[in-house]
């Protein structure tokens, strides 16, 4: 389509258009989209315009009718009425108000980027229990005295993963990787579960989250509390001396987290060793900390890309945003990173080895002309930029070779990861570029993902060797598009 030619369309609109020879040019809007647009009220004079405040819509819309309680630079939604002279006209459907600043923007934010965010009544319907029952328990493994802890963020409520470590008689350790059985109830096909890929992921803003399953599951029957009963599927690793997996295996089971324990906890324990916990809790974390030296030590081996986070989170005070935070990275939070990637690497491996469908997570090498323009920024600037890039330890090797200069080291690693294209669901195994691996799957956050419990259901398929996959490959690769698209929506907003 001639986007030129289509002044003021956005998406969801019913358009007329003439084709002609593969490209299609504007006529006339039939009918809007029913969805608002979310923008600011500005007013001129005697008339008033909204600024749009949606992605990929930048009309000025001309505002018709009344407009009582709008006041300059309000956040209002505005219904597009049609267009006329090429410029979109609409009218005022409501103002966003909330207590404090942060609320309204965060609103407006959500209503803009279209995140879904209410639940449709056919869900809340959904009968959910409460708790898990006997018959739940049936033909699972009991490892409710296995000393499995989960270890997240001050803040978390929703906890996927529990982890729990012991060493092996013969040298190694056996690493249990808990994950929460969201697919045990989310049926494929329920409302529930249409409205989980809807979602296709949690979403976290500074004064909330918007889950992708109802709370009554991401925060309670699902979530592995500590001290509560709850159904795990187990990836189940055994690795050498120097972290290599040499088996792994999947399975259903109940467990019971023994402890909820947070990363500054953790990295306090590794640091003095006090700490008030049962012995069987600190001995799995000590052999979890070996575990991760060695798996670092094997990412680092095969060339994955390793550079300093500069994420942070933005601290309220009153309602209001006041500063950025830098959100620090500790060996707590790369002992379960590390656990994390072994155990989707073993999800992705037992798939294939089962003959399934897989729901890969693909991150395909940086194309020719990106890895050209790094060099021209490279070379404008005085700095050596060596030939044959051609994988992650390459691009590595550039940031840590790199002359410190008036310029910080991070700003080049952020221009190498945009150089870099963005990582994907796919069906087929192109493999992960950024951590250098040839398969590589999501399982580990099935509460906040749906990939992830995509290949829940692939695996328990295999598990209880059903003649027919979960799902075909067509709608795979249609889930995977969808989803990846809401990763996109959810990381810009």
């Amino acid at each position: 389509m001639v986007l030129e030619s289509a002044s003021g369309v956005r998406d969801g609109d019913t358009v007329h258009v003439l084709v002609d020879d593969g490209i299609a040019q504007f006529v006339e809007l039939i009918k809007p989209s029913a969805t608002p647009v979310v923008g600011t009220f500005q007013r001129d004079g005697t008339h008033a315009h909204l600024e749009s405040l949606v992605p990929g819509y930048s009309e000025r819309v001309e505002l018709i009718g009344s407009f009582p309680g709008c006041r300059e630079g309000d956040v209002v939604e505005v219904q597009i009425l049609g267009i006329e002279r090429g410029r979109p006209q609409g009218r005022v459907k409501a103002v966003i108000q909330h207590e404090n600043e942060v609320e309204r923007a965060c609103t407006a934010i959500i209503r803009a980027h279209r995140v879904p965010h209410e639940w449709p009544s056919v869900v809340a319907e959904e009968s959910v229990q409460k708790s898990v029952l006997e018959v739940d328990r049936k033909d699972r493994v009991d490892l409710r005295d296995t000393a499995f802890v989960t270890i997240d963020g001050e803040d978390a409520r929703d906890f996927d993963d529990a982890l729990y470590a012991e060493p092996r008689a013969r040298g190694g350790w056996r690493l249990l990787v808990a994950i929460a059985d969201v697919a045990h109830y989310v049926r494929s096909g329920s409302a529930l579960d249409q409205e989980a890929v809807a979602r296709g992921n949690s979403v976290y803003f500074p004064d909330r989250v918007i889950p992708m399953l109802p709370e009554s599951l991401s925060n309670n029957l699902c979530s592995l509390r500590p001290n509560e009963d709850r159904l795990a599927m187990i990836c189940e690793l055994t690795l050498t001396r120097s972290a290599n997996v040499t088996t792994f295996s999947f399975y259903e089971a109940v467990i019971r987290s023994h402890s909820r324990l947070t990363y500054t906890e953790v990295d306090q324990y590794l640091k003095s060793r006090e700490t008030n916990l049962p012995d069987a809790i600190c001995a799995s974390l000590q052999h979890l900390y070996s575990i991760y030296q060695g798996l670092r030590v094997r990412r680092s081996d095969r060339g994955a890309l390793d550079f300093e986070s500069r994420e942070g989170r933005i601290e309220i005070r009153q309602g209001s945003p006041v500063g950025v935070v830098p959100i620090e990275r500790t060996e707590a939070h790369l002992i379960v990173e590390e656990a994390m990637i072994a155990a989707n690497v073993a999800a992705a491996n037992y798939l294939q080895s089962q003959e399934s469908l897989v729901m890969y997570r693909v991150h395909e090498p940086p194309q020719r002309e990106k890895i050209e323009q790094l060099r021209n920024i490279f070379q404008s600037v005085g700095q050596r930029f060596p030939g044959g890039i051609r994988s992650p330890r390459d691009l590595q090797r550039l940031v840590e070779t790199t002359p410190k200069t008036r310029i910080e080291p991070w700003i080049w690693e952020l221009l190498i990861l945009r150089t870099l294209q963005q990582a994907r669901y796919f069906p087929e195994d192109k493999g992960h570029f950024g951590l250098a691996l040839s398969s590589y799957a999501h399982f580990t956050s099935p509460i906040r993902r749906y990939a992830d419990l995509i290949n829940h259901r692939l695996i328990k398929a295999r598990l209880r060797k059903a003649r027919r996959s979960a799902v075909g490959y067509e709608e795979l690769e249609d889930i995977g598009a969808h989803i990846s698209m809401t990763e996109r929506r959810a990381e810009n907003a």
